[in-house]
């Protein structure tokens, strides 16, 4: 149900936009089967994230999680599968310069042509 994310190729510019699609889009799924149990989650996400930039880290995380839970030491519905893989994929592709970046905008941000609530508006 809904639109699923468009796919994610690695671009960092464009990680908060998956992010946010994939949030609405498990939140209209959430209890489907292959939603529902964070096993079968993380594969649903990893399908959203192709293409040459990416692959080795899809390779990587798909050998993770079969080590997981086929060594036998998770379960595929521990919610411990779906944290790890959002601590996995906020280390490869999270921008760490977000912040910095923003701190630098707002030190060009100057007040022109008397236009505060323009202003202010960048604020917010």
């Amino acid at each position: 149900m809904g639109n699923p994310p468009q796919i994610f190729d690695g671009e960092r510019e464009r990680t908060q936009l998956f992010l946010s699609q994939w949030e609405i889009y498990w939140g209209l799924n959430y209890q489907v089967n292959a939603m529902a149990q964070p096993y079968s989650r993380v594969l649903c996400f990893l399908s959203y994230i192709q293409g040459p930039e990416v692959q080795d880290w899809v390779t990587h995380e798909l050998r993770w999680l079969r080590e997981q839970v086929h060594s036998g030491h998770v379960l595929p519905n521990n919610p411990w599968l779906w944290a790890q893989m959002m601590i996995h994929f906020g280390n490869a592709f999270v921008d760490t310069m977000t912040q910095a970046k923003a701190r630098n905008e707002l030190t060009k941000l100057r007040m022109e042509g008397g236009h505060i609530d323009e202003y202010i508006a960048k604020f917010e």
